[in-house]
């Protein structure tokens, strides 16, 4: 089934604001949580830090590959440190991390498939739901009940070749 340019526009800004509102969700648990406990924004300068130093150990040649494997565990010791002050204080080790709608394409509506960018079946599932959206915001199926069925917009003329009226058919029917 093919589909408008604005069916394909409103579902790439909803996938769009999913998107935005898992990023904003895991920036605000980063910020609630550097609150609650410094330690764990000074031990995430720090880990960046070593990254910084890293490819500065890398660029003033010498012995870099003890001081990568020192700036490594440095760096890893305090990721522990991070994951135990964070559940110690009642967080999950991934709180920093967003947390997608779809795990899969991380609520971009693409992912990769034998070597080519397809959409995700999770953009396609959400197209088809903009696209119903849309039809039933321009139709007044809402209007459409049982109780509102009027026969009277049905002719009782016979029809010839069934031998039934149209009123008699939608009577039935109902």
């Amino acid at each position: 089934m093919g589909y408008s340019k604005e069916i394909y526009r409103a579902t790439k800004a909803k996938m769009e604001e999913r998107r935005t509102k898992a990023e904003r969700r895991a920036e605000q648990v980063r910020e609630e949580v550097y609150r609650r406990v410094p330690r764990i924004e000074e031990l995430e300068k720090e880990i960046s830090s070593c990254g910084i130093l890293a490819v500065r150990a890398v660029l003033n040649g010498g012995d870099v590959k003890s001081a990568t494997q020192d700036l490594r565990a440095k760096s890893l010791s305090m990721q522990n440190e991070v994951k135990k002050l964070l559940t110690e204080n009642g967080y999950e080790e991934n709180c920093f991390e967003p947390h997608y709608n779809c795990k899969y394409c991380k609520d971009t509506g693409y992912i990769e498939k034998d070597g080519r960018t397809v959409y995700c079946p999770c953009f396609k599932r959400l197209l088809v739901a903009t696209a119903c959206e849309e039809l039933n915001r321009t139709a007044p199926l809402r209007l459409s009940t049982f109780e509102s069925f009027d026969l009277n917009m049905y002719s009782h003329e016979v029809d010839k070749a069934s031998g039934v009226s149209p009123f008699d058919k939608m009577q039935k029917n109902l």
